[in-house]
């Protein structure tokens, strides 16, 4: 049926068709690809939004504990809890700014010139 149609219609018409229906095919697949991968690691992104979840519930814990006991009013936590993300933020930009400075021209990773090198004093310990 699909080749009557097909040759009803003028060539040009006909490429046309052809060429959607190539690309109609390659999106479902690109997508088939897609779900296939959410479907693997759909119990993972569920660990890990389970992880979350408690971890939001014991900083609220946590938050409650030092207004009880330390005394300390929720402005003054909200506060420190803001700048602590304000200062890991800070850090994480740094990062990856230095990360991006180690690519050379040629684009290869950790391929830096003999001046930018760091010092092993440089390195943070832990």
């Amino acid at each position: 049926e699909n080749k009557t149609v097909l040759k009803s219609l003028g060539r040009e018409d006909s490429a046309r068709l052809q060429y959607e229906n190539r690309e109609l095919r390659e999106e479902v697949l690109q997508l088939t690809r897609k779900l296939e991968w959410y479907v693997g690691n759909q119990p993972l992104i569920d660990r890990i939004e389970g992880e979350k979840e408690a971890f939001r519930r014991a900083v609220h814990a946590l938050q409650k504990e030092l207004v009880v006991k330390q005394g300390v009013d929720a402005r003054t936590v909200q506060r420190i809890l803001t700048s602590a993300i304000a200062k890991e933020d800070h850090e994480l930009q740094v990062d990856e700014r230095a990360a991006d400075k180690s690519f050379s021209s040629s684009g290869s990773p950790g391929a830096t010139s003999k001046s930018s090198r760091r010092s092993p004093a440089d390195v943070k310990k832990i």
